[in-house]
């Protein structure tokens, strides 16, 4: 039996509440053409929401019971929102102008509710959601940049917990490992990803969506030095390795999404990499650049 425990929605004050209602339904719906397949393999776990400023994102194989946390709607509905403007932003421009995102009226907002999001993620700081700043609402407009929004997540979280879900198929048990961690990666996107092909716009939203977890991943790192590679891979590996399986055009749109992700935090944190001459052949090169550039730094333990 499945079964999902939630606390009383009205008692979250924080607005992740709006996407926390609804993630029972993307765990099927992201990939909703196979609904009987998913009621046959998953006819059995626990889902519990928890109301937590702490990320929790785990899973009791044995009892079959996942946890989630508003925290993870808190770290990613920003993440989703800001990655999608500033590269909405980019594609009205010409090639290589320069813009700057503090100043923008759109794009400040999200910057700075972003650095919210990264702050209390990384601090552990249990400041609220800021009244004054972007947030998810019920039933945005369709098309808005709020609607996308919470598309990207609802495709995120759906990942993140199928994630979960491929450690109980693959009866994984005790302390993660790199191998375990990794095949969960490969079995998640698998199920989400193999029943559409590449130049579906079905496949355009949920890369996208997956590539906003590793994003978001990765991005812990450049602000922390701690990339993974104990327990989880390594996060960019952990993007480069899962996107390789199912994205084919090295200048597919999921690969300039990531471009602008990695640059951004690149950028924030001072880091830099050496572009050849005439630039990069394609999205795709530049990302491995980027890889190549955090393979190098020494590891660091995460505290």
């Amino acid at each position: 039996m499945r079964e999902i425990v939630t606390p009383p929605f009205e008692s979250i004050a924080s607005p992740a509440r709006h996407i926390l209602q609804n993630l029972h339904l993307a765990i099927s719906n992201i990939a909703p053409e196979k609904e009987a397949d998913f009621n046959r393999e998953f006819n059995e776990f626990v889902l519990e929401y928890v109301d937590d400023h702490k990320w929790i994102c785990e899973v009791l194989v044995k009892e079959k019971h996942i946890t989630l946390s508003r925290k993870v709607i808190e770290v990613i509905w920003p993440a989703a929102l800001f990655y999608f403007q500033v590269y909405h932003k980019q594609q009205t421009l010409p090639m290589g102008v320069p813009f700057e995102i503090s100043s923008d009226p759109v794009l400040g907002p999200t910057a700075r509710l972003m650095q919210w999001s990264l702050e209390t993620l990384l601090g552990k700081d249990p400041a609220p959601w800021p009244s004054d700043l972007p947030a998810p609402v019920p039933n945005p407009a369709h098309a808005s940049d709020l609607h996308v929004a919470d598309e990207l997540t609802y495709c995120a979280v759906a990942f993140l917990l199928h994630h979960e879900l491929a450690h109980i198929r693959l009866r994984h048990e005790g302390e993660s490992e790199i191998d375990s961690e990794r095949d969960a990666d490969y079995l998640a996107a698998a199920w989400i990803l193999d029943s559409v092909v590449e130049d579906d716009p079905r496949f355009d939203k949920r890369i996208l969506g997956i590539a906003t977890v590793f994003g978001v991943f990765t991005s812990f790192g450049f602000y922390t030095g701690y990339h993974g590679g104990g327990q989880h891979p390594r996060s960019f590996d952990r993007l480069l390795n899962t996107l390789d399986r199912h994205v084919h055009n090295p200048n597919h749109q999921v690969w300039w999404v990531v471009v602008v992700i990695l640059s951004l935090h690149a950028s924030n944190t001072g880091r830099t990499i050496a572009q050849p001459e005439g630039g990069f052949s394609s999205a795709r090169e530049a990302v491995d650049a980027y890889a190549e550039l955090l393979s190098r730094e020494k590891r660091r333990p995460y505290i």
